[in-house]
């Protein structure tokens, strides 16, 4: 059984594991955020889902072709318990951008599917685009949900004043037992 939908949350494990990979620190470019940057101006397209139908806006792939950056496009599946993530640089993609579909009525994206074997994954219909297993990341939503939770109350008590949070410490005493 697959997940409903490839979050935000997800796309944001994938990019900390590209970061990770590369050595590098991406930041968004405008607002898709499929598009990042890192400090030295390269592209990084990030692709995320759980179906096998993908697009790279006309925006971002013309930004490729008109100042290319040596960019590297990558795409995380999601699965039920990991994230495969994929990658390689962007120059198969651009030299073979014209075999992949068009939206040419609505957005001019460019859309493909792929095919994947365990170590690569290939785009449909540009097979000479292939994409390397990158990593395979550990999916525990239970464990996502503790996070996102944990997250928010940090959130939350970052707001308070040393006085408020002196009460809920000595609040969450009373009411906590430590054996």
């Amino acid at each position: 059984m697959t997940p409903a939908k490839f979050s935000n949350q997800d796309r944001q494990f994938v990019i900390k594991e590209i970061e990770r990979c590369y050595n590098i620190d991406l930041r968004p470019v405008g607002r898709r955020s499929k598009w990042l940057k890192d400090s030295t101006g390269k592209n990084y397209f990030i692709l995320g889902g759980i179906g096998k139908w993908h697009g790279i806006p006309e925006e971002m792939m013309d930004a490729e072709v008109n100042s290319p950056s040596t960019g590297i496009l990558a795409i995380a599946i999601l699965f039920t318990k990991a994230i495969a993530v994929y990658a390689s640089d962007m120059s198969a993609l651009i030299k073979n951008r014209d075999q992949l579909y068009r939206a040419s009525k609505t957005t001019g994206d460019y859309q493909f599917t792929y095919k994947f074997q365990l170590a690569t994954l290939e785009l449909n219909p540009a097979p000479e685009v292939k994409l390397s297993l990158l990593n395979v990341i550990d999916y525990d939503k239970p464990q996502i949900e503790r996070q996102k939770a944990i997250k928010s109350l940090h959130q939350m008590i970052s707001r308070l004043t040393p006085e408020q949070c002196e009460e809920l410490l000595k609040r969450l005493g009373s009411h906590i037992k430590l054996s």
